[in-house]
């Protein structure tokens, strides 16, 4: 490539090289730019060029890595979420039977209280119906010698 004294842009690694004679006028030095250096010879030597290449394929494959990885966790992360869900469902479901079993627990058990006082209830009305058919015998009987003698 050719320089002028704007500069030539490289679009295949999105740098720009100087022509040597603005480099030296403005720094003095030879100056690395971008991402080759600029030397009397010329640009990139043959070497420099491939590692260059190589770097940008390692990137690549990286950035193809990472995008892979982020779709592995991706969908980890669906699959995650799904069990937890059914994990959930299953949990609901067990609270819904234990509260079933304990609710005709406590019905059976207010039932049978129920059937305990009635029970009690009736066998105190019983004893107290005995007990007032003796009270009258016995106050028919009073009745009987005080209206009677």
């Amino acid at each position: 490539m050719v320089g002028n004294a704007k500069g030539v842009g490289c679009t295949a690694y999105n740098a720009v090289f100087l022509p040597q004679d603005v480099v030296y006028r403005h720094l003095g030095q030879p100056a690395v730019l971008a991402l080759g250096a600029r030397r009397k010879e010329g640009w990139l030597e043959p070497q420099g060029e491939r590692l260059l290449q190589d770097l940008v394929s390692q990137e690549k494959d990286l950035a193809a890595k990472v995008e892979e990885a982020r779709g592995r966790a991706e969908a980890t992360i669906v699959e995650a979420e799904t069990e937890a869900r059914r994990i959930l469902e299953q949990a609901r479901a067990k609270v819904d039977e234990l509260v079933a079993q304990r609710a005709e627990s406590a019905a059976k058990e207010a039932e049978a209280a129920r059937d305990e006082i009635v029970r009690a209830a009736r066998e105190t009305a019983a004893r107290l119906e005995a007990e007032a058919r003796a009270a009258k015998d016995d106050a028919v009987s009073l009745v009987m010698e005080r209206v009677l003698p």
